[in-house]
């Protein structure tokens, strides 16, 4: 999903990631690769649905970094393929989905 386009990005081009979160973290936007933004819904959410965890218990337990979060959430509202630890639901997504999240970061 998308944090595996994260770490791809990360690899391929750091200074460039670097910079789409700072200004996601900062501004709760980038024009860097296409217009990215963090939403109200997004930055406003703190736990999951799911099982009713803040999301600073993922971080500590490392299953969700911050910057996976500032990344994937934004990536994935987007794109209108949501992925949402808030709505507990959109987890299972397609390699179709992939693929066009894929197309916007690597175009």
């Amino acid at each position: 999903g998308p944090v595996a386009l994260e770490y791809i990005f990360v690899l391929l081009k750091p200074v460039e990631f670097a910079e789409v979160v700072a200004d996601l973290f900062c501004d709760g936007g980038t024009d860097l690769l296409f217009r990215l933004e963090a939403s109200k819904k997004v930055l406003g959410c703190g736990k999951s649905v799911k099982d009713k965890k803040q999301l600073w218990d993922f971080q500590e337990k490392g299953y969700i970094h911050a910057t996976d979060w500032i990344w994937a959430a934004p990536l994935a509202e987007s794109t209108n393929m949501m992925w949402d630890v808030c709505a507990g639901w959109g987890q299972g997504q397609t390699p179709g989905d992939l693929q066009k999240r894929a197309a916007l970061v690597f175009p």
